[in-house]
C-alpha cells in the first residue's frame, strides 16, 4: 500500500498526503526501483502488486498520466501475464481496468 500522511482534526483522521510531494515522489522512485528488480527476477506477481501503489502516488501528485503510461508499459513488456497461483491481483487484460476501478474506489483519482 502506498504511504499516507494523516493529521488528526476535529476527531477524525484526514488524509494530507499530497501536501508532501517530495515524500511521494520518493516512494514512487523506491516502487519503481522495486518494479525493475522484480522484472530482472521475472517476478511478474510482484510486479502486479506493486503497480497499484506507484499508481496510487503518481495520481495523488498529479501525474494520472504517468501511471497510464506505467501500466501500458507493463502490458507492453508481459509483465501483466499470469504468473501462479496466489495471484492477488487478475492477470492480462483485467488487470489494468481493475487497477483503475481501485483507484477510483479507493479515491486515488
Amino acid at each position: 500500500m502506498p504511504t499516507i500522511v494523516y493529521r488528526y482534526e476535529g476527531f477524525r483522521l484526514v488524509d494530507v498526503s499530497r501536501q508532501y510531494p517530495q515524500l511521494l515522489r520518493g516512494e514512487a522512485r523506491d516502487l519503481r526501483t522495486s518494479i525493475r528488480q522484480a522484472a530482472r527476477r521475472s517476478d511478474r506477481q510482484v510486479i502486479r502488486g506493486l503497480l497499484p501503489a506507484l499508481c496510487a502516488d503518481l495520481y495523488r501528485l498529479g501525474e494520472g498520466a504517468a501511471c497510464r503510461r506505467e501500466l501500458a508499459l507493463a502490458k507492453r513488456r508481459g509483465w501483466l501475464r499470469k504468473s501462479g497461483a496466489g495471484d492477488v491481483w487478475p492477470a492480462g487484460r483485467r488487470y489494468i481496468p481493475k487497477v483503475m476501478r481501485f483507484l477510483k474506489r479507493t479515491g486515488y483519482r
